[in-house]
């Protein structure tokens, strides 16, 4: 693999992403997959990355209520929750 260039994704690496590149500028295959997969792992775990159609790497954000449809039933479920709507 060819040396990455400047200020692409070895600038906003982090210094455990770093052993994927070699002392001579070339990228380590392997480690450059083990780092892709870590990111992947964070985005996933943060919510910055989702799965589509999946129960647990899906976006939370499927699950609400579209703004009109909440606009519309506001009162009603914040009186049968006792909460100030």
């Amino acid at each position: 693999m060819a040396a990455p260039a400047a200020g692409g994704w070895w600038a906003k690496s982090s210094r455990a992403q770093r052993p994927a590149l070699a002392a001579d500028g070339s990228v380590n295959r392997a480690a450059y997959a083990c780092c892709v997969l870590d990111r992947l792992r964070a985005g996933l775990r943060r919510r910055d990355v989702y799965v589509p159609k999946s129960i647990r790497w899906g976006d939370p954000r499927a699950e609400l209520l579209p703004p009109e449809t909440w606009d519309e039933q506001r009162d009603q479920t914040c009186e049968a929750l006792a909460l100030d709507p």
